[in-house]
């Protein structure tokens, strides 16, 4: 794999139907799907939710995988070369702290009718992400509003453990906002009656009403197209990757005076020897890479400047990419 094509997104955007268009023969071994599935999911854990999704999926299969499954494990190793050097930047914020979740769920989204939820959490408006899932249901909701309601239990089952953390380390103790695409979820959760159409509903799930009523959550609504959790639950396209980078930190907003005075050069190349890759922007569009070193004009400072992230396709880029890791 080492020498294969990158790709721009994490799975195929027909993989939520692998099991129902595939007749794959099973694995003669799957030991190397296992391996291969358990690296990824210490991967997706640490520092890549962008394949929370994908990897949630192949984990369902480590009984009887197929040849389709290894494919699709081979189609993220080729995402993760496209993006190896993608991560989560925490900086220090003047924003204040304040749990911020979305919650969606995919209705009958596997192949078995089951439907995929999926959480994201912020710790504040402008910070990386602090807590990711996804997640397939234990029981087939009858409607949208049942799946994202079920979505949203566990939603606010992840704010609770993060509220209790941050109180036991800094005394935090306001109310986490959640966003969902549902109205009728949002109204199931806010109103304490039972009536025929919710009376079906498993009573765990009715717990988030005591969490409402104690103020320990407040349920907002978000469009669809702006729900971060939307690639929590179904192959993610590439605008939509592009949509949800997260913004710069403010500290490092005002450096994008220099885009000003710099323009973009997509055919420089980074000498290693030359200069120093000391930091990566992924948030700019497009992604820069600070250096030290040396002046493009007069004017500029002579020890920092930046250039597109795309100098890294040079045949440089393996000098680069291992100064980046070590001094990064």
């Amino acid at each position: 794999m080492s020498d294969c094509n990158p790709k721009s997104i994490p799975c195929d955007p027909s993989a939520n139907k692998l099991d129902v268009s595939s007749d794959s023969e099973n694995l003669c071994d799957p030991k190397l799907f296992r391996e291969i599935v358990g690296s990824l999911i210490y991967l997706m854990t640490c520092t890549r939710p962008d394949i929370c999704y994908v990897v949630t999926l192949l984990s369902q299969h480590l009984t009887r995988p197929t040849n389709a499954h290894l494919n699709l494990c081979k189609f993220v190793l080729k995402y993760l070369k496209g993006t190896i050097l993608f991560s989560l930047r925490f900086v220090k914020s003047e924003d204040p702290m304040q749990i911020t979740g979305f919650s969606d769920s995919d209705w009958g989204g596997s192949s078995d009718r089951k439907s995929i939820s999926g959480y994201v959490f912020k710790s504040s408006s402008s910070s990386s992400l602090i807590s990711w899932k996804s997640k397939k249901q234990n029981i087939v909701a009858l409607s949208s509003c049942k799946a994202e309601y079920i979505a949203l239990t566990y939603a606010v089952q992840g704010a609770i453990f993060l509220k209790q953390l941050l109180c036991d380390m800094d005394g935090y103790d306001e109310p986490v906002g959640i966003f969902v695409d549902n109205r009728g979820a949002i109204d199931l959760a806010k109103n304490p009656v039972h009536h025929q159409r919710s009376k079906h509903i498993d009573i765990r799930y009715h717990f988030i009403r005591a969490i409402i009523q104690d103020n320990k959550a407040v349920l907002s609504f978000v469009p669809s197209e702006e729900n971060m959790a939307d690639m929590f639950t179904k192959p993610v396209t590439r605008q939509s990757l592009l949509k949800f980078k997260f913004s710069l930190p403010k500290e490092q907003s005002e450096r994008q005076k220099w885009l000003d005075v710099i323009p973009p050069r997509e055919n420089f190349v980074v000498d290693p020897d030359k200069f120093f890759v000391c930091e990566i922007h992924w948030g700019a569009d497009p992604p820069l890479i600070k250096l030290r070193g040396g002046s493009m004009r007069p004017g500029i400072p002579p020890s920092i400047f930046y250039v597109p992230a795309s100098c890294l396709s040079s045949p440089n880029s393996h000098l680069a990419r291992r100064k980046l890791k070590t001094n990064y």
